[in-house]
């Protein structure tokens, strides 16, 4: 019974540092969107954008940004299903931003140069994922199952017929049909 007590704390501490990993990471995430993200090259000209504002309009990073605050929002209020939601959602854009980042280095080859801001997002990003399958993994939901029925113990005591356990108490009410025998003719 200790073992069983022993391996729920330590799921429950898992659990706790998970959830923590996640907020941090989420955090780191969305700061590094504001971060200096690429470097381009032309004619001489070098232009450093970050992830968040490209020419002046909001860029991919904003999709980092909501993200985070949703699952920073799900981890504080320990909701696991929407933070795996969240986290799938994730887990799809940081895949379609590797693809598109793949794309655009072979467009422009040497001429651009990718800043700490495009590392971080997507280390974040990982470990918020990791993280967040860790806590869903790990957070366990205790359901309390109430019965109608007394337990056999809040019926018997010491040295008072052991053996004999009244049968439970139904809290129905019970309807009775009334038939006349004028009916019935």
């Amino acid at each position: 019974m200790q073992d069983m007590s022993l391996n729920n704390q330590k799921r429950k501490n898992i659990s706790f540092i998970a959830r923590l990993v996640v907020i941090i990471a989420s955090v780191a995430m969305m700061i590094s969107t504001i971060l200096p993200y690429a470097r381009v090259e032309i004619y001489g000209q070098g232009f450093t954008f970050n992830f968040f504002i490209i020419n002046g309009e909001f860029g991919d990073g904003l999709f980092f940004i909501v993200l985070g605050m949703l699952t920073i929002l799900f981890a504080v209020i320990q909701k696991k299903i929407p933070l795996l939601i969240v986290t799938i959602l994730l887990l799809l854009l940081f895949i379609y931003e590797l693809v598109h980042a793949i794309n655009v280095k072979n467009m422009y080859g040497y001429m651009l140069t990718f800043k700490i801001g495009f590392y971080l997002v997507r280390l974040a990003s990982l470990i918020v994922i990791g993280s967040s399958i860790c806590y869903f993994i790990t957070k366990k939901t205790v359901k309390t199952v109430t019965s109608n029925t007394p337990s056999v113990s809040s019926y018997t005591t010491i040295g008072n017929h052991l053996d004999e356990v009244p049968s439970p108490v139904s809290t129905e009410p019970v309807q009775t049909e009334h038939i006349s025998t004028e009916e019935n003719l």
